[in-house]
């Protein structure tokens, strides 16, 4: 018989999703009204200014991803303009913190293909141990070998031996927990028709669970002295390399996860985390200064979209950095994915067993330089956004477990996203082609820059007056918030914000029709891939391999970047051919991104800093 607390448990539980389903169905509901609704007045704007019917319904259809963004942005803002600021997630004391770091791993999972990947992880391993400080279990790497055509390669001994030498310097030149490095063999991928590490780094992590666990049933080599010491873990963190955990971030994130408010509720029955968290995720930043091209829009994206999610539904994204608990984990998501199916893992994992912001914690990434670098890895996002699609459409009856409203929801704007170059150029091409004349030019005038300044130029305002007076009007008179130095403060820091990046606009204008071709094409070959051949799923590069494999030299970008030019000289042409009066309209986009490549060279010589801020 069901005891009456367990009764009282369910019933808040449900009471508790019904909430969450409606505060989702009034949150997705009032943001896809508001995209209609300005689809629709882009439709009645190219009427107005000399389109066709079927251009008009052609244009509001193709500004949905524009629009949506738009409508996202406006909704944050109210939101943001009218919650309480949230309070941060509850946490341990100093005492009952340590007992949980004594219970707590660090693990980095990596692909080593020579010798600088070694490099790499070990000042990754090196700087995140003085960092973290004492009292962790054990700092671990997860080493998988390059993909290759049979199950061992020649170099393998020599990196592993290498990796284990230098590890052993390590551990000897400074006191700490212990260093250690379980490797995995490959495992023959027949999808793909290569030997590689079983799943990457999902396969890491679920393996190295299992290995915590007692099991042997996994791909990891034999490492009796490393598995031994793993015993009785509860916490991991999860690290890349080249990042590292600012000081007392890896403490802070193991106090908030471990207090009995934040601990994970496995229902038996489901499989599901009802209450509490598996997932934390840091605040994320990066460690090197942006040049002319370092794309940050998506991050920039994001923040506000985090800061809503956690006040609005209490739970959060989880990007693949941070802390996990050991028994939620392995209850929800040990075999909760498909194999071949999903690279972006991490998303998926932290809507099925809840994920959390813990906005006191912090990790510094490093982020290409270099544009190119930065396209690959923006090539890599796209793709594993477009993997989870299928998740849209799992029913009761689907080999995939059904997601949420608001997940479901993520999952759509995450790849709608992507969208959003392609259809602009496309929106572009249709101004072009069938509007006259200077009524063209104004119309992309629109297109382009509308959605870059809407949240610069109208929502960023409205936040710097309502958040203010609303979080301070109550607690002081209205007298005393004129020259309070917390608003010369936020003014400050609003202005310096949205000077910034309303500099970075001409980048986004001048690699708007790369982005677009390589956005595209990342999109259509993720879908070609997950509906029809199901090769290829899991192909993945680190952005530091990919900086290291580029070439010098403007002809390298020429020829990389050689799609958007030649789109640029075919549209030059059908416009000229087909609606000559708008090609002076159009020429300085076009000549723009016939630039853009060189651009992207100088751009990247030589590299310009800017003091790092949390701020």
């Amino acid at each position: 018989m069901t005891s009456n607390g367990t009764l009282a448990a369910k019933a808040s539980t449900v009471a508790t999703g019904r909430g969450e389903r409606n505060r989702a169905l009034v949150y997705t509901g009032t943001i896809g009204v508001t995209t209609v609704a300005l689809a629709g007045l882009m439709g009645w704007l190219t009427r107005s200014l000399g389109g066709g019917a079927v251009l008009a319904w052609w244009a509001g259809l193709l500004a949905v991803p524009v629009t949506s963004r738009i409508a996202q942005q406006a909704v944050h803002t109210v939101l943001q303009a009218i919650l309480p600021d949230a309070a941060p997630l509850s946490d341990l004391d100093a005492q009952a913190t340590e007992a949980a770091v004594a219970r707590t791993c660090l693990v980095y999972p990596v692909i080593v293909h020579d010798e600088q990947d070694v490099e790499d992880l070990l000042t990754t391993m090196r700087d995140s141990r003085r960092d973290a400080g004492s009292g962790f279990v054990a700092h671990v790497a997860l080493v998988d070998f390059a993909d290759g055509n049979s199950p061992t390669h020649p170099g393998d001994e020599k990196l592993s031996r290498l990796i284990e030498e230098r590890i052993r310097v390590a551990h000897d030149c400074a006191p700490g927990p212990p260093m250690f490095a379980l490797f995995r063999a490959r495992k023959w991928n027949s999808a793909d028709g290569v030997w590689m590490g079983w799943e990457r780094k999902r396969g890491k992590i679920v393996e190295f669970v299992r290995v915590v666990n007692g099991s042997q049933d996994t791909t990891f080599l034999a490492n009796r002295t490393a598995t031994a010491a793993l015993r009785g873990v509860r916490f991991v963190i999860t690290l890349d390399v080249c990042s590292r955990l600012c000081p007392g971030s890896a403490r802070q994130l193991v106090a908030t996860i471990a207090h009995p408010d934040n601990c994970p509720v496995v229902d038996r029955e489901t499989g599901q985390v009802v209450s509490g968290f598996t997932f934390l995720r840091p605040l994320i930043a990066s460690r090197r200064a942006r040049t002319l091209f370092a794309w940050a829009t998506r991050a920039k994206q994001r923040s506000a979209k985090i800061t809503v999610m956690q006040q609005l539904f209490g739970r959060d994204h989880f990007f693949g950095q941070g802390i996990f608990e050991i028994t939620a984990f392995a209850a929800t998501l040990n075999d909760s994915l498909p194999e071949n199916a999903v690279l972006n893992h991490d998303k998926i994992e932290g809507m099925y067993a809840r994920a959390a912001y813990e906005s006191r914690a912090m990790i510094i990434e490093d982020s290409p330089e270099d544009y190119l670098a930065s396209r690959l890895r923006d090539h890599r996002w796209a793709r594993g956004d477009i993997h989870l699609v299928p998740w849209l459409l799992a029913g009761p009856k689907s080999t995939l477990r059904r997601l949420p409203l608001l997940d479901r929801y993520r999952v759509l704007d995450d790849a709608v996203g992507h969208l959003l170059p392609p259809v602009s150029l496309a929106l572009l091409a249709c101004g072009w082609l069938a509007l006259p004349g200077a009524r063209a030019g104004l119309f992309a005038a629109v297109v382009v820059l509308v959605p870059l300044l809407a949240g610069h130029v109208l929502f960023r305002p409205i936040l710097a007056i309502a958040r203010p007076f609303r979080r301070r009007f109550i607690s002081a008179p209205t007298t005393e918030l004129v020259g309070h130095p917390f608003l010369r403060d936020h003014y400050r820091h609003v202005r310096h914000k949205t000077l910034a990046e309303l500099a970075s606009l001409p980048t986004g204008i001048l690699l708007m029709a790369d982005r677009a071709v390589t956005l595209t094409d990342a999109v259509v070959r993720a879908g070609y891939r997950t509906v029809a051949s199901h090769r290829g799923i899991l192909q993945w590069t680190a952005a530091r391999t990919q900086t290291r494999q580029l070439r010098d030299g403007v002809w390298v970008r020429y020829r990389t970047m050689r799609a958007s030019c030649v789109l640029s000289l075919v549209l030059a042409g059908v416009i000229w051919s087909v609606n000559p009066s708008a090609l002076p309209f159009a020429a300085p986009l076009l000549m723009l991104w016939l630039v853009a490549p060189l651009a992207v060279y100088y751009s990247a010589k030589p590299t310009v800093r800017i003091p790092f801020t949390t701020r």
